[in-house]
């Protein structure tokens, strides 16, 4: 997130809800062209009796309409029931989409079955 900072001026903005003095809650959000992404964020069981994570939302939403983005992914959003909850109920619509997987010798874990790529060479 720090690289990303620093090669992408102004693009990245961390949100604090503060509350007394206090932080409750914060997000992370990486904007890259006309789309941002709700990179990390957290809050404290006061933030969320507050609802800070909703205020910070929309201040959010707010600034990104005003640079023109045109889209917010809020990421994942199987990691728990409360997650969902809070994310639909800011209007995010879920989206199933397959991982990404890449399968090395030199990464380890379960090495990869099936179809291989073989080198050939024409003869004419």
């Amino acid at each position: 997130m720090l690289a990303y900072s620093a090669a992408n001026k102004g693009q990245a903005r961390l949100y604090t809800a503060m509350l007394d003095g206090r932080a409750v809650a914060a997000m992370l959000v990486l904007k890259h062209g006309r789309m941002a992404t709700y990179q990390a964020g957290g809050t404290s069981e006061e933030g969320r009796q507050h609802c800070a994570h909703n205020l910070l939302l929309w201040q959010i939403m707010s600034d990104l309409s005003r640079k023109q983005a045109a889209m917010l992914d809020l990421g994942r959003a199987d990691l728990s029931d409360g997650l969902r909850r809070f994310k639909t109920g800011a209007g995010a619509r879920i989206e199933h989409l397959p991982g990404t997987y890449l399968f090395h010798a030199w990464l380890p874990g379960p090495k990869r079955t099936g179809p291989t790529l073989q080198r050939t060479s024409k003869t004419a």
